[in-house]
């Protein structure tokens, strides 16, 4: 028996006994709020119902089949977390389980069966971004528009207003070959030239367009957009490979390579306290605040908390607004690599005196 099948056989074991099931509940409601962010949120809300009782109760039942059928099979790919549970870190493990089962929320979220209104947003704000015809402007940190490349200079300054549009009335966009070639690069260029012409020719002026109104535009010319066909997580799962474009994988990849680059820009924010504070926040168990702080000699548990704190916001913003998508829309791998290189680079401040 191999440590990988042997791991997963002790794991499976655990999992079966009523003292497994009980750390799974209570792991899960300490998390339930975060699992339910964004717009999983929305996803689960639509397969399970608006009932938080009940929507916490199928979150474990959901967590159970991802491990069963999803995690474990895959544990001979993933050496550290064989070699955790050899050791006794279970929990480290399960709690690494629970961040690639969000993942994997927020994925089928932005699936294209199961929120297809999501997904196409993605796919046009993807498109665009790589299309040397079009320009994008991010204003804040949750809204972008576009305009074209050749757009005059005064024409740039702010986005169109566009909210009290409704879009039914206005001339059809260019008809797609069929449903999946709506989400085409081909297809969302030239229709995002279009409807800029047409917003042009509503305004009287050539603005920039946000992202969301052309999402909304198709959306009125094609219902089904906003139509979800929601299936389970391990549906998700298996079928995303199948139904990922050429250029997503290219993009997955091209992510996975250059992250770590980035887990370095990152970690150079950071003093070596604030690494240090970072990587024993990660440890299994975590040390607590009041632990760190008798090591580090601060005067008491609410500095270390405090440094932690404005780590995690700069980390949320840095994620947030690097080259490309956020991190909640990349494949789930690049996150885990990014976190796992920013540990080992901020355990190296332990060595330091």
């Amino acid at each position: 028996m191999t440590p990988a099948e042997q791991a997963a056989r002790a794991l499976r074991s655990w999992l079966s006994s009523s003292a497994g099931d009980s750390w799974i509940r209570d792991l899960v409601a300490h998390r339930s709020a975060s699992l339910r962010e964004g717009v999983a949120g929305n996803y689960l809300a639509h397969r399970f119902g608006p009932d938080s009782g009940q929507l916490q109760e199928d979150l474990v039942q959901e967590f159970h089949e991802f491990l069963l059928g999803s995690f474990l099979p895959r544990l001979d790919r993933m050496p550290d977390q064989v070699n955790a549970i050899i050791n006794g870190k279970t929990g480290q493990v399960l709690r690494f389980a629970l961040q690639k089962f969000s993942w994997e929320l927020q994925s089928a979220a932005r699936h294209k069966k199961n929120n297809p209104r999501g997904y196409l947003y993605r796919r046009i704000r993807e498109v665009l971004a790589r299309d040397s015809r079009f320009v994008l402007h991010r204003h804040g940190r949750d809204s972008i528009s576009y305009a074209p490349a050749n757009l005059p200079e005064p024409g740039r300054h702010e986005p169109a207003e566009l909210s009290p549009v409704e879009y039914g009335g206005w001339p059809r966009p260019p008809e797609p070959a069929g449903r999946d070639a709506l989400f085409t690069a081909a297809y969302l260029g030239e229709a995002a030239l279009f409807f800029h012409s047409q917003v042009t020719d509503h305004l009287g002026r050539a603005m920039q367009v946000p992202l969301r109104e052309l999402a909304r535009y198709l959306a009125a010319h094609h219902p089904w957009i906003d139509c979800p066909l929601p299936g389970s997580l391990s549906d998700q799962h298996s079928s995303t490979a199948d139904n990922e474009t050429m250029e997503e994988r290219i993009a997955g990849i091209s992510a996975l390579n250059s992250i770590t680059v980035l887990a370095e820009q990152f970690a150079c924010q950071l003093d070596e306290t604030a690494r240090r504070i970072f990587y024993w926040t990660l440890e299994d168990p975590p040390l607590s605040f009041a632990e760190i702080a008798r090591r580090l000699d601060l005067p008491d548990h609410n500095r270390p908390y405090r440094i932690h704190q404005r780590t995690t916001t700069a980390l949320k913003r840095f994620t947030a607004t690097w080259p490309g998508p956020p991190l909640a829309e990349l494949p789930e791998e690049v996150g885990l690599v990014f976190i796992e290189h920013l540990r080992k680079i901020c355990k190296k401040s332990l060595a330091r005196p």
